[in-house]
């Protein structure tokens, strides 16, 4: 009997990257400026919540509509 799968702890960062449509080297460059989405360590990983990823998104929706 197989275990059952573990729920999803998150993205990678070049899944956040391929999400947001940026390089990889850019999520690097936000997270070293801390300006990115929110990573946190998951034992090895590097990852991303979902939570996370949607607020920095509203918040360049925010950016985007207070500068227009």
């Amino acid at each position: 009997m197989s275990a059952p799968p573990l729920p999803s702890l998150g993205y990678s960062v070049p899944e956040v990257a391929e999400i947001l449509r940026v390089p990889v080297s850019t999520i690097r460059y936000w997270r070293l400026n801390n300006k990115g989405p929110r990573f946190v360590n998951v034992g090895r990983r590097l990852v991303c919540r979902q939570e996370d990823l949607d607020a920095f998104i509203e918040g360049l929706k925010d950016e985007r509509e207070a500068s227009a």
